[in-house]
């Protein structure tokens, strides 16, 4: 029975909650659900989840635009002035290739303040995305970045030092998004 409630839940999250065109709305159902969102910080409709709510932890000032995929099985933080482009995917469990049964596994991912990940591209469980770094659209990250580099392609490989001039506030805020 439980499990039937969890499956009503997800699918009234994610085929109806997060298409209300209207964001404090979204914000209210969101948190409602348990999940936890910093102030000043948006999720753009169309934006689907996957497991608990309760196991991502939105930071400040922070964006999620639209049509991503969040999964908070294996624990999702995304702390404070992140940018998560259009498309993206962050998934923290998945299954043990090398496993006879096929064992199903969850691991955390962590994207630190002042990341921004590219349209379309994809983390992947058990990784850590430390401050400033960049994954360029349509990449594939695994494993533990270092801060304020970009990474791109599939897998995403280490190019070149991001340039910040200083810390940053994201503010665009819209209201009907």
């Amino acid at each position: 029975m439980l499990r039937v409630l969890h499956a009503i839940k997800r699918l009234f999250m994610n085929s109806i909650v997060t298409y209300i065109p209207c964001w404090p709305i979204r914000y209210g159902l969101f948190r409602l659900a348990g999940m936890h969102i910093g102030k000043g910080s948006r999720i753009m409709m169309g934006t689907r989840f996957e497991g608990p709510l309760s196991n991502i932890h939105i930071g400040e000032h922070s964006y999620i635009n639209s049509h991503c995929h969040l999964d908070g099985r294996g624990g999702l933080l995304i702390g404070n002035n992140v940018n998560i482009s259009n498309y993206c995917k962050v998934v923290s469990a998945s299954h043990d290739m090398h496993s006879e049964t096929f064992a199903y596994r969850e691991g955390s991912v962590r994207i630190e303040d002042y990341c921004w990940l590219g349209t379309a591209s994809i983390v992947l469980d058990r990784s850590i995305l430390q401050e400033g770094m960049v994954l360029g659209a349509g990449s594939v990250f695994k494993g533990v970045g270092e801060p304020d580099f970009v990474y791109i392609g599939v897998p995403a490989k280490k190019t070149k030092r991001r340039k910040l001039a200083g810390p940053y506030d994201i503010e665009y805020k819209p209201l009907f998004l």
